[in-house]
């Protein structure tokens, strides 16, 4: 009997130490996967805004605050 009292204790610290590598292994490969992800969306973005048409913009087409009333009146009148 004194023989397999070790084997339980030795039986639980196999189950303690698979355990342990589990949850570690686990959260390790959620650290990968947040990386990897971050990586994915920063090379979306960037592939986004190269294909996105731009409109270079002169100062002659930002219209000045008020500018709209102006053009109305004169129009009007």
């Amino acid at each position: 009997m004194i023989a397999n009292a070790k084997r339980g204790t030795i039986f639980t610290l196999a189950i303690t130490v698979v355990e342990a590598a589990a949850i570690c292994g686990r959260n390790t490969a959620h650290l990968l996967f947040d990386a990897l992800q971050g990586a994915y969306d920063g090379h979306m973005e960037r592939a986004q805004m190269r294909l996105a048409p731009v409109k270079s913009r002169s100062w002659r087409d930002i219209p000045r605050a008020g500018a709209e009333d102006c053009y109305r009146h004169r129009c009007c009148a």
